[in-house]
C-alpha cells in the first residue's frame, strides 16, 4: 500500500533514516515551528492533505486505496479537525514531537513525571534553530517589533523569558545511532545560557517506525475519509469525531 506521510520539518532526520531504501513511502516537510499557532499548522496540513487528495482523484485511485500518516502529536490542537476526502488518515497517539521521539506516550508520561520542569528538544530542534538561545529570542524580539511595534514585542518577550525561567533541566532526546554532536553542543550552550542542566535521554525509534511501516495498532488512530481527530480526555490523546 502507497504511503505519505506528511511531517514537521523538526523530526526529518528520524524519517530519513527510517525510510531509506523505502520507495513506498513518500515524505512531505512542513515547517518547524507551526505548532506556535496551532491554526496555521492546521491550515497548511489540510492543505497538502487536500493536495494529496487531488493528485489521487486525478490518478484515478480508488478512495481508501492509499493513506496519509501525519508524523505529528497534537501539536496544541494543530492536527485536530484535519480531514481526507480519500485517503485514510493516520496520527499517533501522542502529545508532541517529543513522544514521537520517546517512542511512545507511556514513555513520555513517565519521563515527565521525573522531571516536569524540563525543556523538551532533539537534534532536529538545534538544526532549525529552534533552541531557546539568548540569540534567538533578539531575533524574534526584531521579528515581532516589526510586525507588532516595540512595545508590544517587548511584552511578548517578556511572557516567552518569563514562561523559559519555569524550566530547571533541558531535557534532550537522541536516538541511538544518530549523530548528534553539534546539535547536543547548540543544546548545551542554550541549557548553560539559561542556568538548566542538560539531560540526554534515549530516544526509541519503535512509534515513528511502525507509523511509516503501517503496524497500526492501538498507538494509533486511523481515520476513515471524512472522519477527523479530536482531543481526547483521557490517555488516547486523539479519538476520531
Amino acid at each position: 500500500m502507497p504511503l505519505t506521510v506528511i511531517a514537521c520539518a523538526v523530526v526529518a532526520r528520524e524519517l530519513a533514516h527510517l525510510t531509506r531504501g523505502a520507495a513506498a513511502v513518500d515524505v512531505r516537510l512542513l515547517p518547524q515551528g507551526l505548532h506556535e499557532r496551532p491554526e496555521r499548522l492546521r491550515t497548511a496540513l489540510q492543505a497538502e492533505i487536500d493536495r494529496l487528495d487531488a493528485e489521487a482523484e486525478a490518478r484515478g485511485v480508488p478512495a481508501e486505496a492509499d493513506a496519509i500518516a501525519l508524523a505529528y502529536g497534537l501539536c496544541g490542537t494543530g492536527t485536530a479537525g484535519v480531514r481526507s476526502t480519500r485517503h485514510r488518515l493516520v496520527l499517533p497517539r501522542a502529545h508532541d514531537c517529543a513522544t514521537l521521539v520517546l517512542g511512545c506516550r507511556h514513555r513520555y508520561r513517565a519521563a515527565f513525571d521525573a522531571g516536569p520542569a524540563s525543556y523538551w528538544c532533539t537534534p532536529g530542534w538545534a538544526d532549525h534553530g529552534a533552541l531557546p538561545s539568548e540569540a534567538r529570542l533578539i531575533r524574534r524580539e526584531r521579528e515581532l517589533a516589526a510586525g507588532h511595534g516595540a512595545d508590544a514585542a517587548a511584552y511578548l518577550l517578556e511572557l516567552e523569558r518569563a514562561a523559559l525561567a519555569r524550566y530547571e533541566r533541558c531535557a534532550f532526546v537522541v536516538w541511538p545511532g544518530l549523530p548528534h554532536g553539534a546539535q547536543r553542543e547548540a543544546a548545551r550552550r542554550t541549557a548553560a545560557e539559561r542556568g538548566w542542566r542538560l539531560d540526554e535521554l534515549p530516544g526509541d525509534p519503535s512509534l515513528l517506525a511502525d507509523l511509516v511501516a503501517g503496524r497500526w495498532d492501538d498507538r494509533f488512530l486511523v481515520l476513515e475519509p471524512g472522519q477527523a481527530a479530536v482531543p481526547a480526555a483521557d490517555a488516547r490523546v486523539v479519538v476520531a469525531a
